[in-house]
C-alpha cells in the first residue's frame, strides 16, 4: 500500500468499510450504479451510429467519441447526486 492510502486507511475507515459494504443496499447500488452507466452508452454510441434504429449510420463518426463523454459524464454526476442523496436519507 502507498503512504497516502496508508495515511488514510485508519482501523475507523476499515471498519465503516467492512460494516456498510455487508448489507444488500451496497452491491444492489453498484452494480444498479454499472448497469445504468453502461446501458447509456450503449444507447447513446448506438443513437449516434444509427444502428438503433437501422438506420445505417449518420455522420462522419468523427465527434461519436466526444458526444459520448459529454453524455456519460452529464449522466455519471446525476446519478452520483442520486446516490449521495439517497445515502444520505439512509443514514
Amino acid at each position: 500500500m502507498n503512504p497516502v492510502a496508508r495515511a488514510l486507511w485508519n482501523p475507523i475507515v476499515a471498519k465503516e468499510y467492512r460494516t456498510r459494504m455487508r448489507t444488500w443496499r451496497s452491491p444492489f447500488a453498484i452494480t444498479l450504479y454499472v448497469v445504468l452507466l453502461g446501458g447509456l452508452g450503449w444507447a447513446v454510441f448506438a443513437a449516434l451510429t444509427g444502428n438503433a434504429f437501422g438506420l445505417g449510420g449518420s455522420g462522419s463518426g468523427t465527434n461519436y467519441g466526444q458526444y459520448l463523454f459529454m453524455f456519460m459524464i452529464i449522466f455519471q454526476v446525476v446519478l452520483l447526486a442520486f446516490i449521495h442523496s439517497a445515502t444520505v436519507r439512509w443514514l
